[in-house]
């Protein structure tokens, strides 16, 4: 087996860092959204689901001109 030089050797560590670091990031990530997920599942104290309440609200909002 070669043994690699004090360069080579940087590189290598800095590589490898770097991917780990990737792929905490990326965890980080997935975990993230599961638990924004999570939140939107969860049910509020009068058994209805947060994300109905929410589309609702958002109707509410909606201006809509008065019919003649």
């Amino acid at each position: 087996a070669k043994v690699p030089t004090k360069i080579q050797a940087k590189v290598q560590t800095k590589v490898l860092s770097e991917n780990a670091n990737n792929r905490n990031i990326s965890i980080r990530k997935k975990k993230k959204k599961e638990r924004k997920r999570e939140n939107e599942r969860k049910i509020d104290k009068k058994g209805k689901m947060k994300k109905e309440k929410m589309k609702k609200r958002a109707k509410e909002k909606k201006w809509k001109p008065e019919r003649k």
